[in-house]
């Protein structure tokens, strides 16, 4: 989350820097009531069984006040946010939170268990790369019952945030796309739900500009304003496409749930691409063709907000847009960096990027040819380049001499071939010695008793859909959570909230991201 809260004194958190995430100016009566119980949070913490993890950093504890009173400011305002989490939980697992025991749990109010599943999801954001916490973590089930009686305290008599209500369910975001995407921005980056959000994007640019620092000294330096351009874009990306949070929603999405708003539905970011410039219409608007792929969108001529048109200088015919597009309703807005460039010029790159989309949609091929010779399993499993070439022989016949086969890492004595409908084949050197199938020759159970949690929490391994297809039927059932309760109580808790662990680890869910050829 960005917050950037200074370190003063007393370690307070001042009213400017919380409004400073808002999407108004000035700080009123409720505001400042929250202010003071993200300090009230912060104290809590810094005495609590969890203060280690904090480990004297005033900065990261002050994210967490702010987190926990945004948290409060939601439930006593009724602005849907809990409670989407709630209907979707109860949608997707069978309970309105994972984890925790809510046989006793009264909706739409101050829970421990609300508290621990929010403390939980805060400290796995910011914990060490490879960290995962125990949702069980006795600390951390006590810092939440201390949390929870602070909240509680003040239930009755918190003030509603009819400023921030109001701006969430506009409806005026049904017909004005620039009130949409403030609101999904806005959401994005500064409310809770997104905690670290602000960290991922600053990440994304500091890693950006490690890399142009990096060139030789042979390249030419980039001008500020090209730098800027590609700053912007990769804000852009992570706005519309970022879905690290409890449900793996994007923002829009998110939005959508929360306000019931169906205009939510049609919004949806394009992938950077080659646009020509098609001419304009009789309705002011422009016409752009996707020279990838032949499709054409109508576009708003301004679509940056400022009156102005985006068109300077551009050609019928001639002009190409590398840019992104986004849709609202049935209009299409440029939303990324727009560098116009002449046709002669990008043909090279058109041409790369079309055999790149052949090549995925040739996937589509190969998933069924794997099946057939995989005998239906999701998995083979061979010690060897040798036996690798063989099974893509079978698979391929006419096609195994000229397809990339990756390399095996020195020592890897059992190496999963997988097949996915959309990535195609591909192949994972670890952990492959997890998985019981009984076709699995290297299946080494005291192995995945140490190893197999990486299917849950590690999306580098196999995909999404693998990982789903593996949970469902059992494939990796000695995958454990760490517990000091013992190894078959982590198993357990493991898998009994596994469709919850990978969605959250692997950013993705069933309804988005399990059929590969859904409409999205």
């Amino acid at each position: 989350m960005g917050y950037n809260i200074g370190i003063g004194r007393n370690k307070i958190i001042y009213p400017k820097e919380w409004v400073a995430l808002r999407p108004y100016d000035v700080a009123d009566e409720a505001d400042r009531y929250y202010v003071q119980m993200a300090n009230n949070a912060v104290r809590v913490l810094e005495k609590s069984a969890m203060r280690d993890f904090f480990d004297g950093d005033l900065d990261l504890l002050r994210k967490a006040g702010v987190y926990l009173s945004m948290w409060f400011e939601d439930i006593c305002s009724n602005l849907g946010i809990w409670q989407t989490v709630n209907r979707e939980c109860a949608k997707r697992y069978g309970a309105v939170l994972p984890f925790y025991d809510t046989s006793e749990y009264y909706e739409g109010e101050v829970n421990v268990q609300d508290l621990a599943l929010l403390l939980w999801h805060f400290m796995q954001t910011f914990a060490d790369p490879g960290t995962i916490i125990n949702p069980e973590n006795a600390g951390l089930i006590e810092t939440a019952a201390d949390l929870a009686d602070l909240f509680d305290n003040e239930y009755e008599t918190a003030p509603e945030n009819t400023r921030l209500r109001d701006f969430i369910h506009d409806p005026a975001v049904a017909d004005d796309w620039w009130k949409c995407r403030e609101l999904i921005e806005w959401f994005y980056l500064y409310s809770y739900v997104f905690v670290g959000s602000f960290e991922d994007v600053t990440d994304a640019v500091e890693e950006l500009l490690d890399s142009y620092n990096d060139m030789d000294a042979s390249v030419p330096d980039l001008s500020w304003d090209i730098m800027d351009k590609k700053f912007y874009l990769l804000k852009i990306e992570h706005i519309f496409g970022g879905r690290h949070n409890l449900l793996s929603l994007t923002a829009a999405q998110w939005c959508g749930k929360i306000t019931g708003n169906p205009v939510f539905d049609t919004v949806h970011r394009y992938p950077t691409s080659y646009y020509l410039y098609k001419g304009l219409t009789d309705n002011g608007t422009f016409m752009l063709q996707d020279m990838c792929d032949g499709k054409e969108y109508e576009v708003e001529n301004n679509s940056y907000g400022a009156g102005d048109s985006i068109l300077s200088g551009s050609k019928v015919g001639e002009t190409v847009m590398v840019t992104n597009l986004a849709s609202f309703k049935d209009m299409h807005y440029v939303v990324g960096v727009t560098v116009s460039e002449d046709k002669s010029e990008v043909m090279k790159e058109v041409e790369a990027k079309r055999r790149n989309d052949r090549l995925m949609e040739s996937q589509k091929e190969i998933y069924p040819l794997f099946l057939k010779v995989s005998k239906g399993e999701p998995a083979v499993f061979v010690k060897d380049l040798a036996e690798m070439k063989a099974f893509y022989k079978q698979v391929m016949p006419k096609m195994s001499d000229n397809f990339p086969i990756q390399e095996i890492p020195t020592g890897a004595t059992c190496v999963g071939i997988y097949c996915d409908p959309v990535v195609g084949i591909y192949v994972a050197a670890a952990a492959g010695e997890c998985v019981a199938l009984p076709s699995n020759r290297f299946y080494d159970k005291e192995a995945a008793r140490k190893s197999a949690l990486g299917f849950y929490c590690d999306a580098d391994i196999v995909t999404y859909r693998t990982a789903c297809i593996l949970h469902d039927r059992d494939l990796i059932p000695d995958a454990a959570l760490t517990s000091v309760r013992g190894y078959e109580h982590g198993r357990d808790f493991l898998h009994r909230n596994g469709r919850f662990f990978i969605d959250y680890f692997y950013e993705c869910c069933r309804e988005l991201d399990y059929d590969p050829y859904c409409v999205k």
